[in-house]
């Protein structure tokens, strides 16, 4: 009897670990696919297939390299409770700039408290008016809610392209 609630009682707790386990998605900078499983060996290509990929509690990490966001024209919504970070300890290994395809450059737009972007470098962003002639700006970055920790944002600017 002793013997089997000892094993019932590691299928429980076994069962009950499984509940939390998180994944790990990588984005290549160059050289990934959409298609691929978002692995550190078969990464994605776009930042925004990880964030879409990630459920609560994931993790999508951009390897070495600057990544160009495939998004015109308007902020990459991280809406839920992941973590977006560089590959390495520090924001230079890995960089985000918009796509400049538009005059309206944009990064980020996180609104989730417990969303989390760390050790990334933001480059390229032209705060600017959606129709390029008011005196509006919008920000190339919101940060609503969530955690940015070290990160740097340079060489963006303010005026209208």
């Amino acid at each position: 009897m002793k013997k089997s609630i000892t094993v019932f009682l590691l299928m429980v707790i076994g069962a009950g670990c499984s509940l939390g386990q998180t994944t790990t998605y990588y984005v290549a900078a160059t050289g990934g696919s959409d298609a691929a499983a978002g692995t550190e060996a078969a990464p994605f290509a776009t930042v925004e297939k990880g964030v879409q990929t990630a459920q609560d509690g994931d993790t999508v990490v951009l390897l070495a390299g600057t990544h160009t966001l495939a998004t015109v024209g308007n902020w990459l919504l991280i809406d839920k409770a992941i973590t977006v970070r560089g590959h390495g300890a520090t924001a230079a290994a890995a960089g985000v700039q918009p796509n400049t395809s538009t005059g309206i450059h944009r990064f980020f737009c996180v609104s989730n408290a417990l969303a989390r972007v760390a050790d990334l470098t933001f480059t390229g962003a032209a705060m600017t008016s959606d129709d390029k002639t008011s005196t509006y700006r919008q920000s190339p970055f919101y940060l609503w809610d969530g955690v940015l920790t070290n990160c740097v944002i340079r060489n963006n600017s303010q005026a209208n392209t």
